[in-house]
């Protein structure tokens, strides 16, 4: 199971954030150095490489986790983001972990997991990240 952690998503978020914050700085000092400035050579240099971290790709990631972050209450204190094709299986374990269902219960006895992850759904709510949507704890 491929399940996220927001804790992990604004560590991204934070590095995504500084990058950006290090491409403004390079432009604001570039602007306000003056075409005369003998570290004008310099200061587009560092521009240069501010931009090349910070690329359309980074900046769209960052609103991406913005919004994210807006939108999920429990984001600083860790939220689990399950994939919705996960999702019968997270379920499955959420039961055993819980003590609702033994772990050891008998190979005979059939639940249908499929019914019990649409019951559990209602108390989630649906994101998307990187093309790939997921479940996490909405109540």
């Amino acid at each position: 199971m491929n399940i996220l952690d927001t804790r992990d998503l604004n560590d991204r978020l934070e590095e995504l954030d500084d990058l950006r914050s290090a491409l403004e700085d390079a432009r604001n000092e570039l602007a306000e150095a003056g075409a005369d400035n003998d570290d004008i050579e310099e200061l587009e240099q560092a521009l240069q490489d501010a931009g090349s971290c910070f690329t359309d790709e980074e900046a769209a990631e960052l609103a991406e986790l913005e919004a994210m972050r807006d939108e999920i209450s429990e984001w600083r204190h860790g939220e689990a983001l399950i994939p919705v094709s996960d999702w019968e299986e997270y379920v499955q374990e959420l039961c055993e972990d819980c003590g609702y269902i033994s772990k050891d219960f008998p190979w005979w006895i059939e639940i249908d997991w499929e019914k019990t992850a649409r019951n559990v759904v209602q108390d989630y709510g649906i994101i998307d990240y990187q093309g790939e949507t997921y479940y996490y704890r909405n109540c």
